[in-house]
């Protein structure tokens, strides 16, 4: 996915795919979850990625709420309670079409808190991202 959309440029900035070195297992199925050293071993080098902070940000509240990049990038302040730390993912933007509550950690409401609710904002916005969960589902 990363890789089509950095050919295509449908990512500006994003120049090396996060997920290069995920590996593959042998029957050529893609591995569905990070081991922990690889979730931790991104999360150290994230910060030094040349990728947009706004990428950066993405990537990182995905890997802390084990979520995916469409429900991340396109995310309304309107599923968050910042106070309870729970995010509510409504029926019809989850994949399998049920309700799902996710207990934030410290770490995923600290980037909520810092990308900052601008007045009439409807969705949590990731600066420059516009189209981006588009661009990569495609």
């Amino acid at each position: 996915m990363y890789n089509e959309g950095i050919k295509r440029r449908w990512l500006p900035g994003l120049q090396v795919n996060p997920c290069q070195h995920v590996e593959v297992d042998a029957q050529g199925k893609q591995v569905t979850a990070l081991k922990e050293s690889e979730l931790r071993s991104f999360l150290r080098a994230l910060p030094e990625l040349p990728e947009r902070e706004e990428f950066k940000q993405i990537f990182r509240l995905q890997l802390l709420t084990c979520s995916r990049v469409s429900e991340v990038s396109e995310l309304p302040w309107a599923e968050l309670d910042l106070e309870a730390g729970v995010w509510t993912l409504p029926t019809e933007r989850s994949k399998n079409g049920q309700e799902h509550r996710v207990m934030l950690s410290k770490q995923a409401l600290a980037v909520l808190r810092g990308q900052g609710r601008v007045q009439g904002a409807q969705r949590v916005r990731f600066p420059q991202c516009a189209g981006y969960a588009t661009a990569c589902a495609q």
